[in-house]
């Protein structure tokens, strides 16, 4: 009944091109009662809220990140890995300092991984020029870099899932840090 209730309240519409039912709906199936999913800013939470109106760009972009979380979710399934959690709140303690560094989003938690899933538009980052393009391979690598501290700290491994061709300068990055990553 929850299936038929959301599918049905997502429009279509150039807001919403981002969202393939077959796969909320396959998504909804498997992991509606999985811990963060339907969190307030669950993978799950956010499609269902902002497909239902018009929306800003922000809440677009939040509707493709959160249908790719969902899709490398159900690809992991049915691979045989069993996803813990959908959406992780998780805070960084620096053991050195002793300070909190904040919450940080985990996409996907798996017995052995944390794993980010990012649907990142390379050429439209390259296009707004060279300046704009270092500064946004430096923030990728800083988030990642704390996401990884987490995940060592917690004895799990990070992993990277992108939905594009990743440029060389974050697949070195990736490389060095040990960070497995899939591209698309």
């Amino acid at each position: 009944m929850l299936i038929r209730l959301c599918i049905c309240s997502i429009r279509q519409s150039p807001d919403h091109e981002s969202i393939d039912r077959n796969i909320l709906s396959q998504a909804i199936q498997k992991f509606e009662s999985l811990p963060g999913a339907l969190d307030k800013d669950g993978p799950l939470t956010r499609v269902l809220m902002y497909g239902k109106d018009s929306c800003s760009e922000g809440q677009k972009i939040m509707i493709k990140g959160s249908m790719f979380e969902l899709e490398t979710a159900l690809k992991l399934e049915r691979a045989g890995v069993k996803i813990e959690i959908l959406g992780l709140k998780k805070q960084y303690f620096d053991k050195i300092t002793g300070r909190a560094h904040g919450i940080f989003d985990i996409d996907i938690v798996t017995g052995d991984a944390y794993i980010e899933c990012k649907n990142w538009d390379f050429p439209s980052i390259k296009n707004k020029g060279a300046t704009y393009f270092d500064k946004a391979v430096e923030n990728i690598q800083s988030a990642l870099r704390i996401r990884l501290k987490i995940a060592i700290q917690d004895g799990k491994k990070l992993e990277l899932y992108s939905g594009s061709v990743l440029p060389s300068e974050i697949k070195n990055f990736l490389t060095n840090n040990n960070i497995t990553y899939f591209e698309g």
